[in-house]
C-alpha cells in the first residue's frame, strides 16, 4: 500500500509519509469496544476522547 494524504483521516493538511510504501494496512480502529473505523471508512460516533489538561511541558517553555 502506499499512504496518500486521501486515505489519512486527520485534522492536517498534509502527511510526511505521502509516497511511502508499506506493508499491512490496518483495517478496523475499535474505542472502548465500540468500532469507529472499519475497511478504511468511519462507522463509529465522535467523542469517545477525553480532553486531560496539564501543565505545559519546561523543556517547551523555553521556545515561547
Amino acid at each position: 500500500m502506499t499512504i496518500t494524504h486521501a486515505l489519512l483521516n486527520d485534522g492536517s493538511d498534509y502527511t510526511p509519509y505521502e509516497g511511502r510504501e508499506v506493508t499491512g494496512w490496518p483495517v478496523m480502529t475499535m474505542v472502548r469496544g465500540s468500532v469507529v473505523m472499519r475497511d478504511g471508512d468511519l462507522v463509529g460516533e465522535m467523542g469517545h476522547g477525553i480532553y486531560l489538561p496539564r501543565e505545559r511541558s519546561r523543556l517547551a517553555q523555553a521556545f515561547s
